[in-house]
């Protein structure tokens, strides 16, 4: 029993020499404070010995086990990528908006244009450099667009390298391609005494080989048989027992008088519209739209389109197009050349480079002598002298009343006026009576509404 307490001599040998080592530390951790300051921080990772000084990761000194976590600011590899990426995107878009490096062009121009590019926007500080894309029917949304004269605005690049691609392909060709009618009809010149687009002398004004086909100097539309195969067809016949309800001209002031008329009558229209007053009256043109009525282009400043230079005309349409698109998120399917001024050169243009079939008339009622006051054009026709809302009423009352009804009716009205807007509000019940399938004029043809 006297003997439990012995050590061997081996063990009080090893502990002497751990003693030793410990004291020898202590000795240099106080003559060197920079190393005991190393020590302690040291210590944060590891644990301390009985001393409380010197770092140990031993067993054999584990007395108190004081252990110092660190809480460490590691981020997420997944949360890094992100935000990596949405700086990216960020800077791309920002300089995408800025104009610091170009959109990705990926359409080809032997493909339809692309609507739903924004026009150009103007960069201020008040948008943060274009950043933020004006509200619709406010003045900024206003400025994104040509002004409502001169005639024939400058059209978008787009266009125009769609143009010179099919003008390529019709050099190349020379016979029956897309644009070979540009080539042989001449730029005509509007005469401010008659109003009258006047070609170079010995013009073809008719359906002739070499002929121009000029509806307004000859009334000459194109059939069938016109056409040649060119896809430059004209509408103007309305199929059996049907009344194309339709208007020129607006959107203007009177129009909401009319929509409210067409809501009596649970009534649709199509609407040729003026591009400038879309912009004017943007109110105006959603009202129609959210109604359901149909859409349709009548020009940018209703100009007469034959006295137009190639790029004035892409100007005229183009930006009508895109107004509507822009408003409705629709691409138009017709347009009506202003005062009935078209030739080939003008079909081709519309059907080739925007996809925009001709859309004429077959009778007429005179309706825009009545009121011009919100009348817009490169030439106001003088009024008729005596000529007012009965006179107006009684033309159209004579179409409706013809009793052969084998071919559809494709009128010529206007909501330019209170007073045009009036004679077709006294007119609608005598085609009610006269059981005239009336509807707007795509669905009297059964054709599509847009593009």
């Amino acid at each position: 029993m006297a003997f439990q307490g012995f050590r061997s001599g081996k063990s009080i040998k090893s502990e002497a020499e751990g003693s030793s080592e410990e004291l020898s530390l202590l000795q240099n951790s106080i003559s060197n404070p920079g190393r005991r300051r190393r020590s302690y921080e040291s210590a944060e990772e590891g644990e301390l010995d009985h001393s409380g000084l010197l770092p140990t990761t031993t067993s054999t000194h584990r007395r108190h086990q004081f252990k110092f976590k660190k809480r460490s600011a590691k981020k997420s590899p997944t949360i890094l990528v992100l935000t990596c990426v949405i700086i990216v995107l960020a800077t791309l878009i920002i300089s995408l908006y800025l104009g610091l490096i170009p959109w990705f062009d990926d359409e080809h121009p032997s493909s339809p244009i692309n609507w739903k590019r924004p026009p150009p926007r103007n960069r201020q500080w008040s948008n943060y450099y274009g950043l933020i894309r004006p509200k619709k029917g406010s003045q900024e949304w206003k400025m994104l667009y040509p002004p409502s004269k001169p005639a024939g605005p400058l059209p978008l690049p787009n266009w125009i390298k769609r143009y010179n691609y099919l003008r390529s392909i019709s050099s190349a060709i020379k016979i029956d391609s897309p644009l070979s009618t540009t080539w042989t009809t001449p730029q005509a010149k509007l005469s401010m005494q008659s109003g009258l687009a006047e070609y170079p002398e010995g013009t073809i004004f008719t359906s002739d080989q070499n002929g121009i086909c000029s509806y307004r100097r000859a009334s000459c539309l194109r059939g069938e048989k016109e056409d040649r195969g060119l896809g430059l067809q004209d509408i103007w016949l309305g199929k059996n027992n049907t009344w194309s309800i339709n208007f020129d001209d607006g959107p203007l002031p009177p129009s909401s008088s009319l929509y409210k008329f067409l809501d009596e009558q649970d009534k649709t229209a199509t609407h040729f519209w003026v591009g400038a007053n879309v912009r004017d009256y943007p109110e105006l043109a959603l009202q129609a739209w959210k109604r359901g009525d149909h859409l349709a282009v009548h020009t940018w400043t209703h100009a007469h389109l034959t006295t137009l230079s190639d790029l004035e005309i892409l100007g005229e349409l183009g930006w009508t197009i895109q107004i509507i698109h822009d408003l409705t998120g629709m691409v138009p399917l017709y347009y009506r050349p202003p005062y009935g001024d078209v030739d080939n050169r003008v079909r081709a243009l519309a059907k080739h480079v925007f996809g925009l079939t001709t859309t004429l008339w077959n009778c007429d009622s005179s309706d825009w002598s009545l009121n011009q006051t919100y009348a817009l054009g490169d030439f106001l026709d003088p009024p008729m002298n005596g000529f007012g809302v009965q006179e107006s009423v009684g033309m159209i009352n004579g179409h409706i009343n013809q009793p052969d009804k084998s071919v559809g009716k494709i009128i010529l009205e206007h909501e330019l006026s209170f007073e045009s807007v009036e004679a077709f509000k006294l007119t609608f019940p005598n085609l009610i009576r006269n059981s005239w399938s009336t509807c707007n004029l795509a669905d009297c043809l059964d054709l599509k509404w847009y593009q």
